[in-house]
């Protein structure tokens, strides 16, 4: 993918989290969907260098070097930060680098989507 075409896709999928002050997800997984998808791409090896800044841009940067879709409140997220993340990472390891001390995590909700909601809460019951 040409940086272009990157440049093109993050200004893309910011407008539309930025744009977007809430958003709901409609989870249509079964309660072994998350753990199924973390695992198809469980040993997947990515390169992030994500700096430590806001979590909402933090995981910007994280779905687009990981390919994944992400959906997240950013009204949630506003007074989160993240440590960031240098080195090569499977998308579980990265995750947790990215969300520890936060309270939040990920659900997935496609086989390259994933919803970022506050620990406990599931977007399968909202």
């Amino acid at each position: 993918m040409s940086s272009t075409e990157r440049g093109r896709r993050r200004r893309r999928l910011a407008a539309a989290i930025l744009c977007l002050p809430w958003c709901v997800a409609v989870s249509t997984t079964t309660p072994d969907a998350d753990f199924q998808a973390m695992e198809a791409l469980g040993d997947e090896l990515h390169f992030f260098s994500i700096p430590p800044q806001q979590l909402s841009t933090a995981l910007l940067a994280y779905a687009e070097q990981a390919d994944l879709q992400i959906i997240f409140r950013t009204d949630l997220l506003q007074e989160y930060h993240s440590p960031g993340i240098y080195g090569t990472y499977t998308i579980a390891a990265a995750t947790l680098a990215l969300l520890v001390e936060t309270g939040f995590n990920i659900e997935f909700v496609g086989p390259r989507t994933v919803v970022v909601a506050a620990a406990g809460a599931s977007q399968r019951n909202r």
